[in-house]
């Protein structure tokens, strides 16, 4: 089970715990925590989950913020949202426009949600939040995908949502991911639903060069699964690179000192 009121984070780190999929909880100094993605349900009926035990139950978990990369199920799921928001009743829901649609149809009050889109910044407590371009993964029409970078003033993270395949097409478009130098880079390495897959995450995270970089979107959906490998071996030589391969619902702490 997750506990993220039970963790302590120094001042110049951030304590991440992989939610599964691409879904991640964090947690700096202030106690303050934020979630992005998280998909905490068994809500894709035609699917195999590949985890029978949810890592955290959403009326349990408590946060102060939660973000959405796009509105498609796994990302801004109902079954996730609606519950984390009847247990958190101070907490802000923020996404691109569809998803801030879908927080206000769950019935969650106006006041309580963000809008964002590409290149546009807010504050969440003392952390800079800034939308960064991601390709749509659907045809023509798909609703708005961002990354994210999060900014904690000594620990800088960016989470790529969901991005195409085709990288080379859009690759000018990411030019803020690059010049932001994120200490820490969740990058999606799964090949399904036409998403980066393994080879293409790899040449992003050249592209970015985090110091860490966590692959995600995996171990989830037995349909819908990678060898995280796949990655990690592409990279293994990229000088100040390190890749940290996640457990589903365990912590790492990243910070100045490296990841614990």
């Amino acid at each position: 089970m997750v506990d993220v009121q039970g963790m302590k984070v120094q001042t110049d780190e951030i304590a991440i715990w992989w939610l599964g999929q691409g879904g991640f909880a964090f947690k700096v100094h202030s106690g303050m925590v934020f979630m992005v993605d998280p998909h905490l349900s068994f809500s894709m009926r035609k699917a195999t989950y590949i985890h029978r035990d949810l890592c955290l139950k959403p009326e349990e978990a408590k946060v102060d913020y939660v973000l959405c990369t796009h509105d498609h199920l796994d990302h801004a799921d109902p079954e996730t949202l609606l519950p984390l928001s009847q247990a958190n009743p101070a907490a802000t829901f923020i996404g691109p426009p569809e998803a801030y649609e879908r927080f206000v149809k769950l019935g969650i009050e106006r006041s309580r949600c963000r809008r964002i889109v590409h290149g546009a910044e807010t504050r969440i407590d003392g952390v800079r939040v800034k939308a960064l371009y991601a390709e749509p993964t659907g045809k023509a029409g798909d609703v708005m995908h961002v990354g994210y970078v999060f900014d904690t003033g000594r620990v800088k993270v960016y989470i790529t949502g969901d991005t195409k395949v085709g990288l080379p097409t859009y690759a000018s478009k990411l030019h803020d991911a690059v010049a932001e130098r994120p200490d820490v880079m969740l990058v999606c390495i799964n090949e399904g639903y036409s998403n980066l897959g393994p080879e293409q995450a790899a040449d992003l995270t050249r592209m970015v060069r985090p110091r860490w970089v966590i692959p995600m979107h995996y171990d989830c959906i037995r349909e819908n699964t990678i060898d995280p490998s796949l990655f990690t071996s592409r990279i293994a030589g990229l000088v100040g690179t390190t890749a940290a391969v996640m457990t589903y619902g365990a912590a790492r702490t990243f910070g100045r000192g490296g990841p614990a």
